[in-house]
């Protein structure tokens, strides 16, 4: 039982992982798209910022 609870505490991190990346992916281009770039260095700033929040973590 003990075993289980640690893989569903694993998978729940994994989860939580994934779903602020694909957040940042959704939303980060409103937060971009004020400041009149062009659409790949906007892409880039995104990814890279949200790739940078994860690694924080």
């Amino acid at each position: 039982m003990n075993a289980f609870l640690k893989l569903n505490g694993i998978s729940a991190g994994y989860a939580c992982v994934c779903f602020v990346f694909g957040h940042g992916l959704l939303y980060g281009m409103n937060v971009v798209k004020p400041l009149g770039l062009s659409y790949s260095i906007s892409v880039k700033m995104v990814v890279g910022g949200t790739f940078l929040l994860e690694v924080s973590q």
